[in-house]
């Protein structure tokens, strides 16, 4: 293979992995900052068996 024609691979290659490496980083950064979770009034714990749901008080919330 000549040269100039190892370099034009070496470029495409180098182009995707930057190209891979910002797709994933745009789509961490939304899924970290567009989490949103509700739980209601109640939450609930659950071990085994036991399982324990409370209420938070209002005046904390």
């Amino acid at each position: 293979m000549k040269k100039k024609g190892k370099w034009k691979v070496q470029f495409l290659v180098m182009a995707f992995c930057v190209l891979g490496l910002v797709a994933v980083l745009v789509g961490s950064s939304y899924a970290i900052f567009s989490d949103v979770s509700d739980q209601g009034d109640y939450n609930t714990v659950t071990a085994g068996t036991l399982q324990l749901s409370y209420k938070t008080p209002s005046h904390l919330v």
